[in-house]
């Protein structure tokens, strides 16, 4: 029988965030939908979140010899770190979707694009179920951490979008997600747990590598915050004249 690793604090901080960012994307992904698509497609949101965090599960539970107790570390890490790319990329291709796609093809790019969002979707899923089943049973305090961060993440989110935009939340939500594959990774000792950041750095400490990801998400995030919102801070970032031309014919004032 393989021994389980012990388990940390820095397990509980790390589904606690990954719980948060997790349903903030989710409520993200009913924003942009509500805005791109039809009002009623935001509800489609629900569905894809529980499609890609059940195949996320389904994913642990084949794959036993990957996903072993002893690789807890370099699995949460690796998939934390899909949910922080993947999130951002399937964010940008279902903005640029209207933009790069022909019109009479734009319904196949929205639908290969909306799909896209399954895949940070399933990434944390395998996080979650990797911490609540491949760790040692602690009276349920893991457990508590996730649903008190996907609490502090429903209503977090909305503060946050009255400062700063979708788009800009979403950067910032990889950052913490990246940030959480860290916390859980760092003392593991696995030197592949970071595959092809590892392999392109070889001579730079794996946290260092991390916080590079975490760090360039973040500031992405904080150069796009300057975003329309209630004080009138206005889009700065938002130059290019067909994207004003989408944004005013969608009823938003540049």
């Amino acid at each position: 029988m393989q021994p389980f690793p012990k388990i940390t604090g820095r397990h509980y901080f790390a589904i606690f965030v990954l719980a948060s960012v997790t349903l903030s994307y989710q409520i993200l992904i009913t924003r942009f939908f509500s805005v791109m698509l039809y009002y009623h497609f935001a509800f489609a949101a629900i569905s894809l979140a529980m499609l890609g965090l059940t195949r996320g599960a389904m994913e642990v539970y084949n794959n036993p010899a990957r996903y072993a107790p002893e690789r807890v570390g370099t699995e949460f890490a690796r998939h934390a770190s899909l949910f922080a790319v993947t999130g951002v990329g399937a964010m940008i291709c279902f903005l640029c979707a209207p933009l790069l796609v022909p019109s009479e093809y734009l319904w196949l790019g929205l639908l290969a694009s909306t799909i896209a969002f399954v895949i940070p979707l399933t990434a944390s899923g395998v996080c979650i179920t990797l911490l609540l089943t491949r760790m040692p049973y602690s009276g349920g305090w893991l457990y508590a951490a996730d649903l008190a961060g996907a609490a502090l993440g429903c209503l977090g989110i909305i503060f946050v979008l009255l400062v700063i935009d979708p788009v800009s939340a979403t950067l910032g939500i990889g950052a913490m997600a990246a940030g959480a594959g860290w916390m859980v990774v760092r003392g593991s000792g696995d030197a592949r747990t970071l595959g092809w950041v590892a392999r392109a750095s070889k001579n730079s400490d794996r946290e260092e590598d991390y916080w590079r990801i975490a760090g360039a998400l973040l500031d992405a995030g904080a150069n796009l915050a300057t975003c329309v919102n209630r004080w009138g801070v206005g889009p700065a970032a938002i130059s290019g004249d067909r994207v004003a031309a989408l944004l005013r014919a969608r009823g938003f004032s540049m």
